[in-house]
């Protein structure tokens, strides 16, 4: 159920905006990020503390970033 935030007017002259085309303007268009290969994951496991190890692997299981992570309180996991 929506909990209705903004008036639906709003919604339709959203849907009405037309979306950014590529080359529309002189802004650079940034290279595509892609996910760290598996092993050099596994590389930094030896050096990192098991604090630092345990962030990794919550941000492997969640595709959350960094600073989502680093934020999390035992409160704020359901286990």
């Amino acid at each position: 159920m929506g909990r209705e935030l903004v008036p639906p007017d709003v919604l339709v002259g959203l849907q009405a905006v037309e979306p950014l085309a590529r080359g529309r303007c002189e802004a650079r268009e940034s290279d595509p990020v892609h996910p760290v290969p598996q092993e050099h994951i596994d590389a930094i496991r030896p050096y990192v503390s098991c604090q630092v190890w345990g962030l990794v692997q919550i941000q492997l299981h969640t595709a959350a970033r960094a600073g989502e992570v680093v934020g999390l309180r035992p409160m704020d996991l359901d286990t």
